[in-house]
C-alpha cells in the first residue's frame, strides 16, 4: 500500500507529511467498547451529557483522564511474516480510501486481462466484487481472480463467492445458484443489497427485514423511555411522539428538506449555540422507491407497499400521541 501511495503522488517514497499518516493508520491504539461501561456494564451517561453541553462528543475530557481511568490501552498487534505491522482500523475517514488504493494493482489486472482481453464485465465496490462472463469463461475468471489476490496476499471468502447463471427459460429469464456442479433454480444472484433473479429485481430480504426490527425497536426505546419519564415524575402518562417516526420510517419522510438543529462548541471557555439547518435527505423507504425507478423494477416498491401498515400497528402498542385506537 506504501509503494501504490507514493507512485500515485509521483514519488520513490512517501513525502513526510504522508508517511506522517501512514504511521497513524498502521501503529495505531484502540480500547475496547466494553472497558467503557463502567456502571454496571453501562456507560456513565452522566458524565456524556456533561461532555456534550461542553461541545466534546467523547467519553473523556482529555487524554490525561483516559490514562488515569485505568483503561487498557491496546496496540495493533497484527504483523506480516517480516514483523511489520500490517492492516489498518475501520472506521476511518480516510480507511475507504486506503481499501481502494490497496486493491487498485488488482483492478488493473482484471480490467487488463479479463475485461479489455477477453470482454468480461468487472465491478468492485469496497470488498464486494461481480464479475459478468459467459458461462465457458468461469474457469479462465475462477483462476485469474484467485492468483490476482494471492498476489496481493488477500484470500477470497468463499462462504460468500457466488456463481449464479441465468438462462432462459419459457421465454422468461431465470437464475440459478451453481452449487458444485448443480443448479439450484430460481436463486438470486446478490449484489449491494438486491437480489437479481433475472426476470425480476427485488431488496434483499435479509436487509427488508432489518429496516422492519429497527422501526419496531427505535419505536419500543421511544415507549420505555416515556415509562421512565412518567415513573419518575409521578405522572399518569407521558405522550411520545410519533414526527420523527413517520420521518425515518414511512413514505412521508422520503422528500429531501431542511430540519432545524444545533451544534453546541465551547469558545474560550463558553458554550455557544450554534443553530443552523441541516439536510435530511430521505429514509430506506425512499431508497427503496428510487431504486424501483432506477431498475424499472416496480416489484420493489410492491415489497414496502405494507410499510405504513406495520408502522401503524406497532404504534398502537404503545401510548403514541394522535393515533387512532380501534
Amino acid at each position: 500500500m506504501k509503494l501504490k501511495w507514493a507512485e500515485i503522488l509521483g514519488f520513490k517514497s512517501l513525502p513526510k507529511d504522508h508517511y506522517n499518516i501512514f504511521k497513524a493508520v498502521t501503529r495505531f491504539s484502540y480500547v475496547k467498547l466494553k472497558d467503557l461501561r463502567k456502571k454496571n456494564n453501562h456507560f456513565d451517561e452522566k458524565q456524556l451529557v456533561k461532555l456534550r453541553k461542553v461541545g466534546k462528543n467523547t467519553f473523556f475530557e482529555n487524554f490525561s483522564e483516559l490514562l488515569e481511568a485505568d483503561i487498557i490501552i491496546h496496540k495493533n498487534q497484527k504483523k506480516n511474516k517480516k514483523g511489520k505491522l500490517i492492516g489498518i482500523p475501520q472506521g476511518l475517514p480516510i480507511s475507504a480510501l486506503l481499501a481502494n488504493l490497496y486493491m487498485l494493482p488488482f483492478d488493473e489486472a482484471v480490467i487488463g486481462e479479463l475485461s479489455e482481453n477477453n470482454d468480461i464485465y468487472y465491478r468492485r465496490y469496497s470488498d464486494d466484487i461481480i464479475i459478468v462472463c459467459e458461462e465457458a469463461q468461469i474457469p479462465l475468471v475462477e483462476k485469474f481472480v484467485k492468483a490476482q489476490m494471492e498476489k496481493i496476499k488477500l484470500k477470497i471468502s468463499i462462504p460468500k463467492t457466488e456463481i449464479t447463471l441465468f438462462k432462459n427459460i419459457n421465454d422468461r429469464l431465470t437464475s440459478h445458484r451453481w452449487n458444485k456442479g448443480d443448479l439450484q433454480e430460481n436463486v438470486p444472484l446478490n449484489y449491494l443489497g438486491f437480489e437479481y433473479y433475472g426476470y425480476q429485481t427485488l431488496l434483499k430480504s435479509k436487509n427488508l427485514a432489518s429496516f422492519y426490527r429497527e422501526m419496531k425497536g427505535s419505536i419500543r426505546r421511544k415507549n420505555n423511555r416515556a415509562e421512565k419519564v412518567a415513573e419518575k415524575y409521578l405522572l399518569d402518562t407521558a405522550p411520545i411522539f410519533k414526527r420523527k417516526v413517520y420521518r425515518l420510517y414511512s413514505f412521508k419522510g422520503v422528500n429531501t428538506r431542511k430540519l432545524p438543529s444545533k451544534r453546541v462548541e465551547n469558545k474560550n471557555g463558553k458554550l455557544v449555540v450554534n443553530r443552523f439547518q441541516r439536510n435530511f435527505k430521505g429514509n430506506y423507504i425512499r431508497y427503496a422507491y428510487r431504486a424501483s425507478d432506477e431498475m424499472n423494477a416496480p416489484e420493489i416498491k410492491r415489497q414496502v407497499r405494507n410499510h405504513w401498515k406495520i408502522l401503524q400497528a406497532t404504534l398502537k402498542k404503545y401510548e403514541f400521541s394522535n393515533v387512532k385506537k380501534d
